[in-house]
């Protein structure tokens, strides 16, 4: 398609329109430092304190009630549920965070939500445990990352560590040992993190798209029963309740069906 130039009067290529996802990746960057600077005056010293402990970066991701809740909860011993995220995003899906917000709105009086940015599984695994540490175990777990039916990715792809990957996954890299035996190194931390009879829920593409997906495998090996998208899709509704001192899920996603994985 080609328009007309009014300066020179000769006919050039349009620039292409970006995406509905390139949209939202662009206008998270630029909301990134509206919501830095709302959430320091809310509560000054926010920003710093969740990005050396809880590792995180991208604040335009999350709901600012949450953040805010976050920073305050920060020494409370009520219950708590964990959420690990991605650092990496390539197409800006996870600046979507109405999910979030409606599972903040939903338990956030009964049990609070801790959010933490990772790259790779290794730092995962330290950041889930060190809040385990200080908080004790968690009620939940919600991964939030890109993923396939096979692994679920936290950073940079290619990078070595950097995906969470099912033991019969296709060897990607040379490095295929140290990437094969990450799900059993996670799951073993998970069982050490969360509560018994804690839920996991994938929010991640095509992680439930089979019964020999990772998101059976994780809840085969962890013990805790998993939620997952069947296809490539965005979250609607985590669909949490509240069972004793554990959260349990029934999520809705947009383009996809809910796999549910029972533990062995």
């Amino acid at each position: 398609m080609f328009r007309e130039s009014s300066l020179f009067g000769f006919s050039k290529p349009e620039s292409p329109q970006p995406t509905a996802q390139e949209s939202y990746k662009v206008k998270g960057e630029v909301d990134e430092q509206h919501v830095r600077a709302e959430l320091n005056q809310i509560v000054p010293g926010a920003v710093q304190y969740l990005a050396n402990e809880n590792n995180i970066s991208h604040f335009a991701r999350y709901p600012l009630q949450l953040l805010v809740d976050m920073y305050q909860a920060k020494d409370s011993s009520k219950p708590w549920g964990l959420v690990i995220a991605s650092k990496d995003d390539h197409n800006g899906a996870f600046y979507h965070s109405g999910a979030l917000n409606k599972l903040h709105r939903s338990i956030g009086s009964e049990i609070h939500t801790r959010v933490v940015e990772t790259a790779s599984v290794q730092e995962a695994t330290a950041l889930a445990e060190k809040l385990a540490g200080r908080f004790g175990p968690a009620s939940y777990l919600i991964l939030r990352g890109h993923g396939n039916e096979m692994g679920i990715q936290f950073g940079a792809e290619g990078e070595e560590g950097s995906e969470l990957q099912h033991p019969d996954a296709d060897p990607m890299q040379e490095s295929e040992t140290t990437e094969k035996a990450s799900i059993s190194e996670f799951a073993d931390s998970i069982k050490g993190v969360l509560l018994p009879g804690a839920g996991i829920c994938f929010d991640s593409c095509s992680t439930g798209a089979s019964d020999e997906s990772i998101a059976q495998e994780l809840a085969t090996q962890s013990g805790h029963d998993t939620a997952a998208p069947t296809g490539d899709s965005g979250m609607i509704d985590l669909g949490a309740q509240v069972v004793g001192r554990v959260v349990k899920f029934q999520p809705k996603y947009h383009e996809a069906s809910t796999r549910m994985s029972k533990a062995a």
